[in-house]
């Protein structure tokens, strides 16, 4: 709930949150439960502090502030251009453990348009970047453009190889 509501500083209410967050249909009852657990919990870790930043504020439900959200980053430097920047700040998958409908768009969404723009426009250098992500392990279209990438001499070449040897056994 709180990335859904960094995504959407305008504001949410029960009902979007709620399509937003729980695969089936959930009553607005359990979203309010929900998100006064998640009020009280932000509030207890913020006593002491004099203006609470991350304890989000109803009608709509809202963050006081600003947060910024590592995904939308990464998609913003991919928009750019900046593979490497994006790689850096790539982490793997958003949120792999949540099933709630808008986290599972937004993790297909950086997945794919990283990928694609690394496969389609990135050099061999961030293309190897891109294939240390447990996500890229066993991509055999990507381990097959760094082969065709990297030159004939890169001592890197071998390591490629051995790969795409061993997903053709695996793989078939």
């Amino acid at each position: 709930m709180l990335t859904l509501l960094a995504l959407h500083p305008e504001g949410l209410t029960a009902d979007e949150l709620s399509v937003m967050v729980y695969p089936e249909s959930a009553s607005v009852s359990t979203v309010r439960a929900e998100m006064l657990r998640l009020r009280n919990m932000l509030a207890k870790h913020s006593e002491g502090r004099p203006e609470p930043a991350l304890v989000p504020q109803s009608r709509p439900y809202r963050l006081p502030h600003g947060l910024a959200v590592d995904a939308r980053q990464v998609l913003g430097y991919l928009e750019c251009g900046a593979y490497r920047p994006a790689l850096d700040l790539y982490r793997g998958a958003v949120l792999p453990r949540s099933e709630a409908p808008a986290i599972a768009a937004l993790r297909n969404e950086v997945s794919t348009v990283l990928r694609e723009a690394v496969l389609s426009d990135a050099g061999s250098a961030v293309l190897l970047a891109y294939l240390s992500l447990a996500e890229a392990r066993n991509d055999v279209e990507a381990w097959s453009l760094a082969l065709r990438l990297l030159p004939l001499r890169s001592p890197r070449r071998a390591a490629v190889v051995a790969r795409l040897e061993r997903l053709e056994k695996e793989l078939g």
